[in-house]
């Protein structure tokens, strides 16, 4: 058996799912190829929603076999025909897959190849991070929407959810239940080894270096500083908390993005205690003697804290408007 995965660029989080995949089927005596359209994300570039530059340190191409297709194309992408498939035809004759499992469709040349697959007798696994939810939408909108992803989603024989959100946008637009298995995210935890006192040393080194007391809960918000991910949600909960709670916890902003000096100063009118750490994507925190990027001044971050964090997390447990939440208690 011959799997091939069809991606639009590498990215972190998928990379270590490709190399288990490809450990696995070896192990069976079968084989993964994974076919990139553009390798433009480990090149390095200019990242549109993190408003900056993006150099992942992350081996995104260790561990399994891989191809790309338009390995000239140095920046981001963004509209649906800015990635092709050039050669696509050719590389399925050549190597004569089993199956084709497709990442997403948001790209022509996604879409060509999928089509082109399923003309060559090839069955097809779709796997997208789609839901119904993220954005409003007219009626009008929402029918071609609707028709547009069934026509779409007919090329699919089976597809893997990554949530309960995205198997009802699955079913919904003609995907059959029985159909569909469930894949979570996943990352390498690279303190899974690490002994106990060794963590516990570093993370009361952290949090002296960004200025929290021990009698502070830290909930850390990680990810891209823009509306999609509503990050000014735990500012505006912290508004409205009763201020005798405020030396208990603080707020940590991992991460770049429009919002990031509106952010800024939403927490000055506050007078809370938020830190806020530029995110380049090219070095972990962990691996920094120290952080880089803290725009709040470390007296600032020496101040009072804003409440106790199980409260809030009970009380906002969902800030990103499109799926999952985008931040943690830092214990």
């Amino acid at each position: 058996m011959k799997l091939i995965i069809l991606a639009a660029y590498p990215v972190q989080y998928h990379a270590p799912v490709f190399r288990e995949i490809s450990r696995q089927l070896a192990q069976k005596h079968h084989e993964c190829l994974v076919i990139y359209l553009s390798n433009f994300s480990i090149q390095g570039y200019l990242d549109q929603e993190f408003g900056t530059h993006i150099t992942w340190d992350e081996p995104l191409l260790a561990g399994y076999r891989s191809l790309t297709l338009n390995s000239s194309r140095i920046s981001q992408p963004l509209h649906f025909f800015d990635l092709k498939s050039p050669g696509w035809k050719q590389i399925i004759q050549q190597e004569q897959p089993n199956r084709l499992l497709v990442t997403n469709l948001n790209y022509q040349g996604m879409v060509s190849a999928t089509i082109q697959a399923r003309l060559m007798g090839i069955p097809c696994t779709l796997r997208v991070e789609t839901n119904d939810l993220a954005f409003s939408r007219t009626k009008l909108k929402d029918v071609d929407r609707k028709l547009i992803y069934q026509n779409f989603y007919r090329l699919f024989d089976s597809a893997i959810a990554i949530s309960s959100l995205n198997r009802e946008h699955l079913i919904g637009h003609g995907i059959s239940s029985r159909n569909i298995e469930m894949s979570y995210y996943c990352v390498p935890n690279r303190f899974q080894y690490l002994h106990s006192k060794n963590k516990q040393n570093l993370r009361q080194k952290l949090r002296q270096q960004l200025g929290f007391n021990d009698e502070q809960t830290v909930i850390l918000f990680s990810g891209k500083l823009i509306s999609k991910k509503n990050p000014q949600l735990l500012l505006e909960a912290a508004s409205i908390m009763p201020e005798n709670k405020h030396r208990y916890l603080g707020l940590l902003y991992l991460g770049s993005g429009y919002l990031e000096a509106s952010l800024k100063l939403m927490a000055e009118s506050l007078g809370t205690c938020v830190g806020i750490i530029s995110q380049p994507g090219n070095r972990s925190v962990e691996e920094s003697d120290q952080p880089d990027g803290i725009l709040s001044k470390r007296k600032s971050l020496r101040g009072r804290g804003l409440s106790k964090a199980l409260p809030l997390l009970r009380v906002i447990s969902k800030p990103d408007r499109s799926e999952g939440a985008s931040f943690a208690p830092l214990q």
